[in-house]
């Protein structure tokens, strides 16, 4: 999924970074606020689609024991190859927090 979110975010960032820099660098008042109108949007759009190392990755990791043993005391079943994020889910579903 990260190598994806890069592929998609990247054509972004190599539009807008130039875009931002001509719009800096520009003559005229028209070419410059259309560079830097450009340039952030592009750069926006690629900066919220690059993953991110505190983004949502650590879902995809098996499930902790601990998680194990708490949706075993709840009485949750599982599938034996859970991930965190699976887990995490099924046990709000159950307490409601």
């Amino acid at each position: 999924m990260g190598f994806i979110r890069v592929a998609i975010s990247l054509p972004f960032w190599l539009v807008g970074v130039p875009f931002l820099l001509g719009g800096m660098l520009g003559e005229g008042n028209g070419n410059r606020l259309l560079g830097l109108g450009v340039g952030s949007l592009c750069c926006l759009i690629g900066y919220k689609v690059w993953p991110s190392s505190s983004g949502e990755t650590w879902r995809n990791d098996p499930a902790t024991e601990k998680q194990k043993s708490f949706a075993d005391d709840l009485g949750i079943r599982y599938p034996k190859n859970i991930s965190k994020g699976d887990m995490s889910d099924l046990i709000t579903e159950e307490t409601g927090r």
